[in-house]
């Protein structure tokens, strides 16, 4: 296993570049986010530094196992991404939960024990990158309400219940909207 930081002494005035190249069993831990590497992962950063702020410019391609939001079927997606991350050196006698931060604080990201943790930037970015709900499909018809079946494999036999929970509700509003027109109900 390479090594998975980047000391502070690194940044040097003119722009540095470095590549990484990780396998997936580095991010097991990953799991526990949802998050299940199937490939390894290229990290190509570029180190900037000005004063006390440090840049780094990074591209990060892997691909992922994830589930389908819908119909609950794992499929494979693929990251390939740049990002910016600015860091800045901690002030060693304040706590992290001492830190009073501002907005633009959240663009900022401090750096504990002079260096930048690699694991914890791939983390941070494989979850930016992960839609929220994880289609296979487009038109991913997901799964029957009532039997389970994947209705994207097989149409099933069941038959759905209109939902009349809010028809009242929705007899109001009509009622609302059309304030002239009598409902015969009889």
């Amino acid at each position: 296993m390479g090594r998975t930081f980047i000391a502070i002494e690194e940044f040097k005035l003119e722009e540095t570049e470095l590549l990484f190249h990780f396998g997936p069993e580095l991010f097991e831990s990953f799991s526990d986010d949802g998050l299940y590497l199937k490939s390894p992962v290229d990290l190509k950063i570029k180190l900037i530094t000005t004063g006390n702020d440090y840049y780094i410019r990074g591209q990060l391609r892997t691909s992922l196992l994830i589930e389908c939001s819908r119909c609950l079927t794992e499929f494979e997606i693929k990251i390939d991404t740049s990002f910016n991350n600015i860091y800045t050196q901690s002030n060693g006698d304040i706590s992290e939960e001492d830190e009073d931060i501002d907005e633009s604080d959240l663009e900022t990201s401090v750096i504990r024990d002079d260096r930048i943790d690699l694991i914890e930037l791939i983390h941070e970015q494989l979850i930016l990158h992960t839609p929220l709900k994880p289609l296979c499909r487009e038109d991913c018809k997901g799964l029957c309400p009532q039997c389970g079946q994947d209705l994207n494999l097989k149409q099933c036999s069941c038959v759905l219940q209109k939902d009349t929970r809010f028809s009242q509700l929705k007899q109001f509003f009509n009622d609302y909207e059309n304030p002239g027109l009598e409902n015969d109900k009889d």
